[in-house]
């Protein structure tokens, strides 16, 4: 069996390999629950950072995070010399490229790939040990792009090494054009403060309008207001695989996610709210396009949502990053509810690899 991956060598080095073989003091760039999560994983290989700096605006005289001081980098920098600098936190757009790309020319910076909830992480022994699904995935994304942008992100989750994720930094995250090429009903799962509501209208339209799902409240209120004009229907609830209620964690704005926390919230399958099995939406609408970013929800919409998508064939855009297995485990759930369909990945410019998107365009029309 060939050691490599469609072309990514096998010997790519791991983030612990690459930092006992260079041989530099290790500092943590940033605090929070990023650096406690960077040390717990350094210390598990044996590996026991020096220090933590921050951005020069952020350090306070006196400031520590657990047993270091917190200091800025110039002064790091005029004792060590030469550092391996760790990212605990993340960072997008133009802010990634103003504090990242000076630190990577002067120093070695890696990215530990922690998924945004759940254990584990999609590393290196663990891809290959998933090599046939990935390759599975790789094969079925339909342009060059695509391809490249997943080799991209495959061999960031392997190194943590940011440079890949450079590497196709602007424009890389434009839907493909048949996902806005409906008259239909778009659904809007995780619709936040409306924002990607009013953005999918502004880009298509010919649709009927959206439906747009979200179970925090104060998001909620947000959602509501800023898509009142608008050809808009909110729904205050989470979707997932089944009818009811769950339990809901409530941070302020982005980030709420379910099984966690007192509140209790209405989740609901959309099959059952587009009233399968029916083809048609209940106001006789098709569903011509579904958009789901779930805060690790992402698959059990999909459980949710399969005779839905079996039988309209919408167009399914779907966030691929909060859990470790996202990368692979949604694509390949994705070809099988609809698999005559193509395939395409997107991400925007963002550090760790957030914000990763597949997408699905039906090739076949919907069941009569």
């Amino acid at each position: 069996m060939a050691n490599d991956l469609f072309g990514l060598p096998f010997e790519l080095r791991s983030l612990p390999e690459t930092l006992k073989n260079a041989g530099l003091p290790v500092y943590l760039y940033g605090m929070g629950d990023g650096a406690d999560k960077a040390l717990a994983y350094l210390d598990a290989h044996g590996i026991h950072p020096r220090g933590v700096f921050a951005s020069e605006d952020f350090v306070r005289p006196g400031a520590h995070f657990r047993s270091f001081p917190v200091e800025k980098l110039s002064d790091v920098e005029a004792r060590e010399g030469k550092i391996a600098a760790i990212l605990c936190f993340g960072t997008e757009g133009e802010e990634a490229e103003r504090l990242l790309r000076p630190l990577m020319e002067r120093h070695l910076l890696r990215v530990p790939p922690f998924p945004v909830y759940g254990e584990g992480m999609l590393e290196r022994e663990r891809l290959f040990a998933r090599k046939t699904d990935a390759e599975r995935v790789y094969g079925w994304l339909s342009d060059e792009l695509s391809r490249a942008l997943f080799r991209d992100v495959l061999a960031f989750q392997m190194t943590g090494d940011p440079a890949f994720l450079f590497s196709h930094w602007n424009g890389a995250d434009v839907p493909p054009k048949a996902y806005f090429s409906h008259d239909g009903l778009h659904l809007d799962v995780g619709a936040y403060d409306g924002e990607t509501a009013r953005d999918y209208l502004a880009r298509n339209p010919r649709c009927k309008g959206v439906w747009a799902f979200e179970p925090n409240e104060a998001s909620f209120r947000k959602l509501c207001i800023a898509t009142a004009p608008a050809k808009v229907r909110p729904f205050h609830a989470a979707c997932g695989d089944r009818d009811g209620t769950v339990s809901l964690s409530a941070p302020h704005g982005r980030g709420t996610h379910l099984g966690e926390g007192e509140g209790r919230v209405r989740v609901c399958k959309l099959d059952t709210v587009c009233s399968y099995p029916t083809v048609n939406a209940p106001n006789g609408e098709a569903v011509g396009s579904l958009h789901i970013d779930a805060e690790g929800e992402d698959a059990n919409v999909l459980y949710g949502s399969a005779n839905l998508i079996t039988s309209c064939r919408p167009c399914v855009g779907i966030s691929a990053y909060h859990r470790a297995g996202d990368l692979l485990d949604l694509p390949l759930l994705l070809k099988r509810l609809c698999y005559r369909s193509e395939l395409f990945f997107r991400k925007k410019p963002c550090v760790p690899a957030w914000d990763t998107e597949f997408y699905l365009i039906p090739t076949i029309k919907p069941i009569e």
